[in-house]
């Protein structure tokens, strides 16, 4: 919802004030060039640090495994430095073709979208098990009650060890005998600064 709203926003000012760039442009507009340059900035380092996070979970995340190479930071480095060397060649190239790109990337994303709409209301009739009140759905609740209660003894045999979570298992209080709370641990002593 909030990002609808913005694109709204954003559409908006692309329609009264068409000008090529980014938010600095109608910042400086809007406001004064002080703030256009900040907003500029500000751009300039939410993208340099998005573009490069997003390339480096594209390469370890995604391609990697595709690839079956072998997990290793350093070849996910390699591979992000291609990425955004593949990235940035047609940006300095020509904004011309980036904007074809880009253009042709929307047009594939909605043909997509529509595709996998068509395809689920397809699943739904065939199967007949679609139910509109999944859309408002919020799970199983004795399946999530289920999936808490695994948390919970991973916590315990994780904190305590295995007789802990035995004892939750069975019910009883955790301590020596059931009775009572477990020993502290005495904190390590590492001397004197």
């Amino acid at each position: 919802m909030g990002q609808s709203l913005v694109a709204l926003v954003v559409a908006q000012f692309a329609a009264r004030i068409p000008l090529s760039g980014s938010s600095y442009q109608w910042a400086s507009r809007l406001g004064d060039p002080k703030v256009g340059w900040w907003f500029g900035w500000l751009t300039f380092c939410y993208l340099a640090i998005a573009v490069v996070a997003i390339d480096d979970a594209l390469a370890s995340q995604a391609f990697i495994p595709l690839a079956g190479i072998a997990a290793d930071e350093d070849t996910a480095r390699v591979i992000t430095l291609v990425v955004l060397l593949v990235q940035a060649v047609p940006a300095i190239a020509s904004t011309r073709l980036v904007g074809w790109i880009n253009s042709a990337a929307v047009r594939l994303e909605l043909a997509l979208v529509v595709v996998v709409a068509i395809a689920l209301v397809i699943v739904v009739a065939v199967t007949g098990d679609g139910s509109t009140a999944n859309l408002t759905s919020r799970g199983d609740h004795r399946a999530r009650s289920r999936l808490l209660r695994r948390r919970r003894r991973a916590d315990a045999r994780h904190d305590h060890g295995p007789r802990h979570a035995r004892r939750l298992r069975l019910g009883r209080q955790p301590g020596r005998g059931g009775q009572g709370p477990l020993p502290q641990r005495p904190a390590r002593s590492w001397g004197r600064w």
